[in-house]
């Protein structure tokens, strides 16, 4: 379930005569939307999304971990600090979303949007990404250990001094990003697209190894 330190009963979403039925007024307050997704789930959060438009909303530091939000539109929003630890976001949308210091430790983001989305000093550690669309996104100082990119579109990121010690990039589209200073010690690269990539590699805190490649594999 999803909760808010700043929770208050003043916040919670108006009731309505019947339990099941629609909101007649719109979420406001961080608390009201996590009122709103524990009561009616994704499907009447999506709604009220597709309502009130898709900017202004701040979600920021709410724990998420252990839910189930497949196909959750959170476009937009600021999720900064926020905690999706084994939370299942397939299919889920997070086109242009600010989720700087999230916290997603072995999340599931098969095959969910995540194109210029900000997730610098993200912790991403055995998180399954297979098929998830980063393009364009920003994964700088990402925690990114044994997590699989398998099948992931990540050209033109930004993923300078990470971690991804023995991440999986098979088959994943790396051309032009930019892995500079980041740690791939025993990374998998099988048939990835590599054209144009920096790959780059912190050894023992002090040397440092950059390789751009221009073929389309590793």
């Amino acid at each position: 379930m999803a909760t808010n330190r700043d929770f208050s009963p003043a916040d919670t979403i108006p009731e309505t005569p019947d339990t099941d039925a629609p909101l007649t007024l719109p979420p406001v307050t961080k608390a009201q939307w996590v009122a709103l997704l524990n009561a009616q789930g994704v499907t009447g959060f999506n709604h009220w999304r597709q309502q009130v438009g898709f900017e202004g909303l701040d979600l920021s530091g709410v724990d998420f971990d252990h839910m189930d939000l497949t196909g959750i539109n959170l476009s937009n929003a600021n999720l900064a600090g926020a905690s999706f630890n084994h939370t299942y976001l397939a299919e889920a949308r997070f086109v242009m979303a600010r989720m700087q210091a999230v916290s997603a430790q072995e999340a599931d983001f098969h095959l969910a949007s995540l194109e210029e989305a900000d997730l610098s000093h993200a912790d991403l550690s055995g998180a399954q990404c297979q098929g998830a669309s980063f393009e364009d996104a920003k994964l700088d100082h990402v925690q990114a250990p044994v997590a699989s990119f398998q099948d992931a579109n990540l050209a033109n990121v930004s993923a300078t001094y990470g971690m991804f010690r023995d991440a999986d990039f098979t088959h994943a589209v790396l051309t032009r990003a930019t892995f500079a200073n980041s740690v791939m010690h025993w990374a998998i690269m099988d048939d990835a697209q590599t054209e144009g990539a920096t790959l780059g590699v912190l050894v023992d805190d002090e040397a440092v190894v950059d390789e751009t490649l221009d073929d389309t594999n590793d």
